[in-house]
């Protein structure tokens, strides 16, 4: 099994670009939460399933 490639486009990341990728939560929201499983998130909480 290969890892998964995540890019992000640092430009959508909070205000013009100016805020830590793990601080802007946007990506979270929009990919499945397991792509994200090895990428913690800064004060990010989910739901207990």
């Amino acid at each position: 099994m290969s890892k998964t490639k995540i890019r992000i486009d640092y430009s959508k990341c909070g205000e013009n670009g100016k805020v830590d990728p793990r601080d802007c939560h946007k990506c979270l929201e929009v990919c499945d939460p397991c792509v994200f499983l090895m990428h913690e998130a800064l004060g990010y909480k989910e739901e207990d399933p």
